[in-house]
């Protein structure tokens, strides 16, 4: 029999507060369009993206990366909420090996603060151990592009937007 500790994977979550509505927070992260301008750490590129944005509902993200290889990350929606929550599945293919391993789980929290600001919480649950600190460095160029690109991106479509402000935390944990 397994050990506890062993049976528990880790996790990495990220908490943003991002000045604009739930609504558009959502629409950043489930259209395709919306998608590829700001799902791609560093210089990657996103060059396709489909959705069959339903529970049970497949996704799939076509780019390349640092080096010009491609990429693809595919799964498939277990939940959606409008305007408050996704959760999926999460598989990545490439040619970064420490990214490789068995599907995880990403789900995304919207909490609305008023009309013009969210709480954003980002949780990638269920990493295969070689996965998770090679995830945690991809997070840390994510997050450093993925604060400027969703304003950017919201604000383009939204007048009343102000700069996003400092995160207020990323913890790796194991569950």
């Amino acid at each position: 029999m397994a050990s506890n500790r062993r049976d528990k994977l880790p996790s990495l979550t990220m908490v943003r507060r991002i000045e604009s509505s739930a609504p558009d927070v959502f629409q950043a992260w489930t259209q395709p369009d919306l998608i590829a301008q700001w799902l791609a750490p560093g210089s990657c590129v996103v060059n396709a993206v489909s959705i069959d944005l339903r529970e049970g509902g497949q996704y799939c993200i076509d780019g390349n990366d640092l080096m010009g290889a491609p990429y693809q990350i595919s799964g498939c929606y277990c939940e959606i909420v409008a305007s408050r929550r996704i959760v999926m599945t999460w598989s990545y293919s490439g040619a970064a090996k420490g990214l490789k391993g068995p599907p995880s789980l990403v789900v995304a929290d919207m909490r609305p603060l008023g009309d013009t600001a969210t709480e954003l919480t980002v949780t990638h649950e269920k990493i295969g151990t070689p996965f998770a600190s090679d995830l945690d460095r991809y997070w840390n160029v994510q997050r450093a592009s993925h604060s400027s690109a969703v304003h950017d991106l919201l604000a383009q479509q939204t007048a009343f937007l102000r700069p996003l402000r400092q995160s207020r935390s990323k913890r790796l944990m194991a569950r």
